[in-house]
């Protein structure tokens, strides 16, 4: 059976094939209810466009011809393709056909054929086609008492048994068996699906026969990759990565690795499947793994082969956003991808006994869904340059992905608290949007060497410079190392926790800073002050907070101090006061009001945010004419409280057109949402109570 696509027919009625074998080192079927409708939902859904499909052509074509040329119209445009199916061939055993991949699918049809035909009556049919002198033509090997099974299922289920368990032949240990049970269960499955469903199933039948198709690739012929590479752009069908990747690697290798290799790519799918979120299959993402691998061969090993924004959308290079199969293949072999796979599934593995030993863990959760969603997600260029400062995107994805997984596969022995203190140490870098790519051969390697805590130096983005960030990292490390094995956990989740909560997370853009702007490092912070730092911060910014408690805090921290962050436009003045994350870091204005605050905000616990909003004055309030920018909005923020904020968290200064009403030398103050495009604006003036507005 020479490569190329073929039907199931061309499959079960090939004069070549005598009988298909799934081998003794392939897995179990374990096909359960989900992928079998999922696969009967496809197959179905193609079915009914097939039916449904038209097509106009000019009257003046011969009828006879415009009926040939309508059914190969609706053939091509609407058959449901499976993928592909790998197999080898041994001279030995002449027609055996022994399966390295697609058993789940093939077991699978071969049952929906058994069905379909034993409900219609083609009991005498499926012997014809689907049975080789009283011989199924899909055989079982990968236990002896699976063979058996599938042989006396079939026979029986021809000739009409409804529950096979009753039978004589059927044995008590087969209730234990993988295979067996899953036959017998998905028999029934699919029993049920056309139970349910309203369908003409003499046409499903013949569809699936005709028109349910795959790309076969026999791996003894290695040369067979490219030529199905070949093959399928010549009839403009475009092949996913990791199957043409796969025939290339399986076709090179000894006969005696074929089947062992076929397995572990078979579970790789697997892995990629069951984590494929919402994607129809586990090609994204699994692509997109081997191309950030590839990409991360390409960095270890100096190659030096970029993609540029054009070229990665390139057609004729890489194909809408895409890497071109040469360039991927010639950075991966089979051990290099086991490596890396091992590395991404010992973080999954290990993530909840890690988590276990900790109060808080949240965010192992979400670091691994991250990872989720960059590879099913997001289409990245691994291959982009990372010495280039527009690259940002990729090369935070980089210094994330390539650093964890190139530091577990360099390894020789694995230890799970350092292994996931590494991976919170780059999760934390993600979040900061850190871009140091050219760094991390070293920096891992300086890792594996001396430790997480142990690093002498922390390098940043190689266009940029964040002496906080660094002092951060170094003074937390440091911090850690001098506390003892029994209390470190302790510790180390009272810090997780205060770095994730939303406004402490994002660092970027704001010197990388997570929890330094709440903890002083080099003071030694006791577990109780931590305890009552993480406490009071949520209680002040809890993860479900109301639009009134944060109109609140931003009155309040009016009396503290110039916190307002200046927008653009240039031609007026525009100041935030709900940038939370510059906020809480006093990142803009005297850089003091929110420290200021939450110091006290520390030391009186028992006082709630209605008992400061409720001690608001202005006794130090000046003569009107006196009052410089900060005390104008106090005295404004005193009168009007969070009515100040009803339009957004932002105040504009517009003197275009007539100033202000209390402040006579000044600008009007208009609350806006962010701008002053639209009409949405308050004049705060306009908001004063009437007997203020007497009083000026």
């Amino acid at each position: 059976m020479k490569t190329g696509k073929y039907n199931i027919r061309d499959l079960f009625n090939n004069r070549y094939i005598e009988q298909i074998i799934v081998p003794e080192i392939q897995r179990d079927y374990v096909w359960g209810e989900e992928q079998v409708n999922g696969l009967l939902n496809s197959i179905v859904t193609d079915f009914r466009n097939y039916n449904d499909s038209e097509l106009d052509l000019p009257e003046t074509i011969d009828e006879e011809l415009r009926a040939e040329f309508f059914e190969f119209h609706r053939s091509r445009a609407f058959a449901s393709n499976i993928g592909f199916i790998y197999a080898y061939t041994d001279h030995e055993y002449a027609g055996k056909y022994f399966l390295i991949d697609g058993q789940q699918r093939v077991t699978t049809i071969y049952l929906i054929i058994l069905v379909l035909m034993n409900r219609n009556g083609l009991q005498k049919e499926f012997r014809e086609f689907y049975q080789n002198a009283n011989r199924l033509k899909l055989d079982y090997r990968v236990r002896e008492a699976a063979h058996g099974f599938i042989e006396q299922f079939v026979k029986a289920i021809l000739r009409g048994t409804k529950d096979v368990t009753n039978e004589v032949w059927y044995h008590r240990d087969y209730n234990h068996d993988q295979t067996i049970s899953s036959v017998i269960e998905n028999y029934l499955v699919i029993e049920d699906y056309f139970d349910s469903h309203e369908l003409d199933e003499t046409s499903v039948l013949e569809y699936i026969q005709e028109h349910v198709e795959f790309w076969y690739f026999d791996t003894n012929i290695s040369e067979q990759g490219e030529e199905l590479y070949i093959y399928m752009n010549a009839r403009g069908e475009q092949m996913q990565s990791n199957e043409n990747l796969k025939a290339d690697l399986l076709g090179a290798l000894p006969l005696a690795q074929k089947n062992e290799s076929g397995l572990l790519w078979e579970n790789w799918q697997d892995l990629f499947w069951r984590n494929r979120r919402g994607n129809e299959n586990a090609d994204k993402g699994f692509n997109e793994f081997l191309k950030c691998i590839a990409g991360l061969d390409n960095y270890l090993n100096g190659k030096r082969v970029f993609y540029s924004p054009d070229e990665f959308n390139d057609i004729e290079k890489g194909g809408e956003k895409n890497i071109s199969y040469p360039d991927l293949k010639a950075a991966l072999l089979f051990p290099q991808i086991k490596k890396y796979i091992r590395a991404l599934e010992y973080i999954l593995n290990h993530k909840d006994p890690f988590g276990e030993k900790y109060a808080y863990s949240d965010w192992l959760d979400k670091c691994i869904e991250l990872i989720w969603n960059i590879l099913n997600s997001q289409t990245i260029n691994w291959f982009a340059d990372y010495m280039d400062s527009g690259r940002s995107l990729e090369r935070n994805r980089m210094v994330f992905l390539w650093s964890v997984l190139h530091y577990i596969a360099s390894l020789k022995t694995k230890n799970e608290d350092e292994i996931f203190r590494v991976l919170r140490f780059y999760y934390i870098r993600y979040h900061n949007n850190n871009r140091s790519v050219n760094g991390i051969r070293e920096k891992v390697k300086e890792i594996v060497s001396d430790g997480i805590w142990g690093l002498n130096t922390l390098e940043e983005d190689n266009d940029e410079s964040s002496e906080n960030s660094l002092t951060e990292e170094q003074n937390k490390h440091q911090w850690l190392k001098s506390i003892s094995e029994e209390e470190v956990r302790d510790y180390e989740a009272l810090i997780w926790e205060i770095e994730d909560h939303p406004h402490n997370i994002d660092g970027r853009d704001l010197s990388n800073v997570n929890s330094s702007h709440l903890v002083n490092y080099n003071g030694k912070p006791a577990m109780k002050r931590l305890k009552n730092i993480r406490t009071r911060f949520y209680d002040l910014f809890p993860l479900k907070t109301s639009k009134t408690n944060l109109e609140k805090i931003q009155t309040l921290l009016i009396f503290y101090g110039k916190f307002w962050e200046v927008q653009s436009p240039d031609y007026y003045q525009n100041l935030s006061f709900n940038s939370w994350r510059r906020i809480v870091r006093d990142f803009d204005g005297d850089k003091k009001a929110f420290k200021t605050f939450f110091k006290l905000w520390l030391n009186e616990p028992g006082k709630s945010l209605d008992d400061w909003f409720a001690e608001v004055n202005d006794d130090d309030a000046k003569a009107l004419g006196d009052m410089d920018l900060h005390e104008q909005l106090k005295w404004y923020a005193f009168r009007l409280k969070t009515t100040m904020w009803e339009r957004g968290g932002n105040i504009a200064l517009r003197d275009w057109d007539s100033k202000d009403k209390i402040f006579k030398q000044s600008p009007k103050f208009l609350n806006t949402q962010g701008n002053m495009r639209g009409h949405g604006q308050n004049e705060l003036a306009a908001l004063l109570p009437k007997s203020e507005k007497k009083s000026k």
